[in-house]
């Protein structure tokens, strides 16, 4: 498998979802269906992988991640039919539902199915790098009204999107904007602090923080605080960085250098409270759709088509219709009812109980998978903790996308390779996942120091390298690592 191959199409994709989404329509293709220069990016990503996959002996069976996400989709598609939203003008519900429901069950099939390759895995953190950079500029820049430096122009446009003088980025959309910021944070904190120490992580880190405080969002500046206590709790290398920013974010609230985040002034928290109650109406309005329409809902993308009945039943005028739905659940709920909202919680719980578990292992048999498993589960609480969607009215999908290539991170360990901490010095410093086909030479790259050393896996140098080998078995390794590998000496057999 040319894992680099995927992941470089991947970053490709990644980049050209930043312009062409639903609501710039940047590269669209008129043929009657909405084909994007980034759905055809998609679409090149999986032919590319399918072809890869076909010399493959073997087979990676599909599991109930798979299935479920799998009924969602029918589900979905079938609502769209059933109740019309099919015959929406431009497609723009079939449009949704791909990039809801279709993309990231593609990225998760083709990421179960890859080899690990140390290679790809800095390349995409490069892409990261790269998202992360272009956000946390373009934030900054849109702030302080640097038009002649800002692409695409259209950002600075009034009548684009919503939340006009905020930092909303490419997406139009200032909760999408920190969203992804948020989540290209935390990635980099984890490179930064677990694989390669850097200026450019350092200006990243600082970029993307500067620019999640420019959204002025409260959603956003929630999901960063919770991810960042979710990892205070559960990342034994990161708790310390993370501890260290919680007190330069206490710094920062008693020193009052921002004004919507100081102790001497109201916070956001306490402004704008015409927003918070809109979502109160929201949530109370979705709440009464559901409770008629418990079983099937009101159809897929029906929920702005029937819920002015609903506002006008109150005595009182309710303030929030026109808003779009801005909670997954209370969407799903709404839409879908509880047989298409079902699907939905098992695929996300089960992400959130397959990185508790291996966040929690205590065994040092993958260290570096047990931090990425720490990141994702902070990521998914904090997500989770909102029940907010990151693309909020209009569905802009890049946040989703940002969101599962964590699976792409976590799901890298495969039957065919040893486990990231399978060869690893007394220092605890973490060499490359090693294909079986490459022992008994193997090669340690340390990223600290930028050199490599070689020996023998048979012979082990005293004090320099363990002695025991970690390997974990095929099903623990199909299944993210989750289970216990199984200790065996150099000369041992390889499972």
């Amino acid at each position: 498998m040319d894992t680099k191959r995927i992941v470089l199409l991947f970053g490709i994709w990644l980049i050209l979802s930043l312009f062409c989404n639903d609501l710039t329509n940047y590269g669209n293709i008129p043929l009657g269906l909405n084909v994007r220069v980034d759905r055809i990016a998609i679409i090149v990503l999986l032919v590319s992988f399918l072809k890869n996959r076909s010399g493959q002996r073997t087979r990676v069976p599909s599991n109930k991640v798979e299935l479920g996400m799998l009924w969602f989709f029918l589900i979905s598609f079938g609502s769209c039919i059933l109740f019309g939203a099919i015959n929406a003008a431009n497609h723009r519900y079939i449009s949704n539902l791909v990039n809801f429901a279709v993309i990231p069950a593609v990225l998760f099939a083709i990421a179960r199915r890859l080899t690990f390759d140390e290679k790809a895995l800095l390349l995409l953190m490069r892409f990261f790098q790269i998202v992360g950079l272009y956000l946390g500029v373009t934030g900054i820049l849109e702030h302080f009204q640097v038009i002649s430096l800002i692409f695409p122009k259209y950002i600075m446009d009034p009548t684009v999107g919503l939340h006009y003088g905020r930092a909303r980025g490419p997406f139009g959309n200032a909760a999408v904007m920190g969203g992804a910021l948020t989540l290209i944070f935390f990635w980099i904190l984890w490179y930064q602090t677990h694989v390669k120490k850097s200026l450019l992580n350092l200006m990243l880190l600082l970029t993307t923080f500067v620019s999640l405080y420019f959204t002025d969002t409260r959603s956003a500046w929630l999901l960063f605080f919770t991810s960042l206590l979710v990892l205070t709790l559960f990342s034994k290398i990161v708790r310390k960085t993370c501890c260290v920013a919680g007190v330069l974010l206490l710094v920062i609230y008693c020193s009052g250098i921002f004004s919507k985040f100081s102790a001497y002034q109201p916070t956001l928290f306490s402004r704008r409270e015409g927003p918070v109650e809109d979502r109160m109406n929201i949530m109370e309005i979705s709440l009464a759709m559901f409770r008629d329409r418990p079983l099937l809902g009101f159809g897929y993308g029906n929920y702005e088509l029937s819920n002015d009945p609903y506002f006008e039943r109150s005595s009182v005028p309710l303030r929030g219709n026109g808003e779009g739905q801005h909670n997954t659940i209370l969407g799903l709920l709404v839409e879908l009812g509880i047989i298409g909202t079902l699907p939905y919680l098992y695929i996300y719980g089960f992400f959130i109980r397959s990185a508790l578990k291996q966040s929690r292992a205590r065994d040092g048999r993958n260290p570096v998978g047990r931090e990425m498993a720490a990141t994702q589960l902070a990521l998914l609480l904090g997500r989770g903790c909102l029940l907010r969607k990151l693309s909020g009215s209009k569905r802009l999908e890049f946040g989703r996308g940002v969101v599962e290539t964590r699976i792409v991170i976590s799901r890298w360990c495969k039957s065919d390779c040893l486990p990231l901490s399978a060869f690893t010095d007394k220092s605890g410093a973490w060499g490359p996942c090693i294909p079986r086909s490459d022992i008994p030479a193997v090669t340690r790259v340390d990223y600290w120091a930028g050199s490599e050393t070689m020996r023998r896996a048979t012979d082990p140098a005293p004090g320099s390298w363990s002695e025991e080998r970690h390997v974990a078995s095929s099903e623990d390794m199909l299944r993210g690592c989750e289970g216990a590998g199984r200790d065996s000496r150099p000369n041992a057999e390889s499972p």
